[in-house]
C-alpha cells in the first residue's frame, strides 16, 4: 500500500461518506496547493459534518500501516459536536455498528486528544510534558502510526514550516483489539485543509535518538528512541525493550537503563558523552550530548 495525495491535480477518488462534504482547492502565495474540505450544508440524517474516505478500492490491510499529512484547522467556530478529527477504522456497512475505530486524533479547542483502549480521551501532552496548544490557521504535519500485530498507535506532531517535533505518543493500546484496517477518513462540522496525505505500509530500517543534544550540570533530560524508513521517514520505535547506556563512563553523568533519562550530578563535568540504545547486545543507535556548567 502507497498512496500520496499532494493535490496537484485533484482527490483521486476521495468520497464523502454522507454526500455532504465540498472539496475546495486553494493556493498559498508561494504556489503550494492544498485541499480545504468542508460541510456542504446537505444534512444526511442528522449528519451536519461531513466524513470524507481517503483510501478508495482498498481491502483490508492487516500489515503495519502508517498515515501521514499536513493540516490547518480552521478558526471558524462550531457549536456542532463533530470536532476536527481523523479516523482509522475497519468498516463493514454503512451503520455504525458495523463501524470500528482503531485509532483517532480530533481537535477539541486547541487541544488534541486521542483514545486507547481504556476508552479515556486523552489531551496530547507537548514534549515538555505540558498540554500541546495549537492554533488556528497554521499547518501542522502529523504522523499516525498503527501496529497492526501488537494493536499499539503512535501519534507524532510537528509545526510543518520548522519541522521540530511538538508532540508525541508511542506504543499505548489501539481503541479496540482488531486485525485489519480498511478505512482512513477526514471529518469536521466546519472546514479542515489537508495537504501531503500519505497512507502507506510501514517497514523499520532504521533508528535515530530524539532528545535535547545539552544537558546542563545538575539537570536530567529524557531521551527516546524512535524508527526510520529506508528513506528517512519518521516512524514509532517497534515494542522491544530496548536499553540505554554510555558508550564510555563519565564522572557524575548516568543513564536510566530502561527509560533513557540522563543525569548530569554534582560532580559533573563539561565535555562530551555518547549515548546508546541496545537491542539486547546490538547498537541500534547512538546520540552525542554536550554536558555544560
Amino acid at each position: 500500500l502507497n498512496l500520496f495525495y499532494d493535490f496537484t491535480n485533484s482527490t483521486a477518488g476521495w468520497t464523502p461518506l454522507y454526500e455532504n462534504a465540498a472539496f475546495n482547492y486553494e493556493t498559498e502565495d508561494n504556489g503550494n496547493r492544498y485541499l480545504r474540505l468542508s460541510y456542504s450544508g446537505y444534512a444526511n440524517k442528522d449528519r451536519e459534518y461531513f466524513d470524507v474516505n481517503a483510501t478508495p478500492n482498498i481491502d483490508s490491510i492487516t500489515e503495519s500501516i502508517q498515515v501521514d499529512f499536513d493540516v490547518k484547522f480552521s478558526a471558524e467556530e462550531s457549536e456542532l459536536t463533530r470536532n476536527d478529527e481523523v479516523q482509522l477504522k475497519q468498516r463493514t456497512g454503512p451503520g455504525s455498528s458495523q463501524t470500528q475505530l482503531i485509532s483517532r486524533l480530533a481537535r477539541s479547542g486547541n487541544n488534541l486528544q486521542y483514545q486507547g483502549r481504556d476508552g479515556k480521551i486523552n489531551r496530547l501532552k507537548n514534549t515538555n510534558g505540558n498540554i500541546l496548544q495549537i492554533e488556528s490557521e497554521h499547518w501542522y504535519s502529523i504522523k499516525i502510526c498503527l501496529n497492526m500485530d501488537e494493536k499499539l498507535q503512535s501519534i507524532f506532531v510537528f509545526d510543518r514550516d520548522t519541522q521540530n517535533l511538538l508532540a508525541y505518543i508511542q506504543n499505548i493500546e489501539t481503541i479496540v483489539d482488531i486485525d485489519a484496517i480498511n478505512m482512513v477518513t477526514f471529518m469536521s462540522g466546519t472546514s479542515l485543509c489537508l495537504d501531503n496525505v500519505r497512507i502507506y505500509n510501514m517497514y523499520v530500517s532504521d533508528y535515530v535518538i530524539y532528545g535535547d543534544p545539552f544537558v546542563k550540570h545538575g539537570t536530567r533530560r529524557q531521551y527516546d528512541l524512535f524508527a526510520e524508513n529506508d528513506l528517512g521517514i519518521l516512524s514509532a520505535k517497534e515494542n522491544i525493550p530496548f536499553t540505554w547506556s554510555l558508550a564510555e563512563e563519565a564522572e557524575g553523568v548516568s543513564v536510566d537503563p530502561e527509560t533513557g533519562e540522563v543525569s548530569a550530578g554534582a560532580s559533573s563535568k563539561p565535555g562530551r558523552v555518547v549515548l546508546i540504545a541496545k537491542d539486547g547486545d546490538y547498537i541500534v543507535a547512538k546520540y552525542i550530548i554536550q554536558i555544560l556548567y
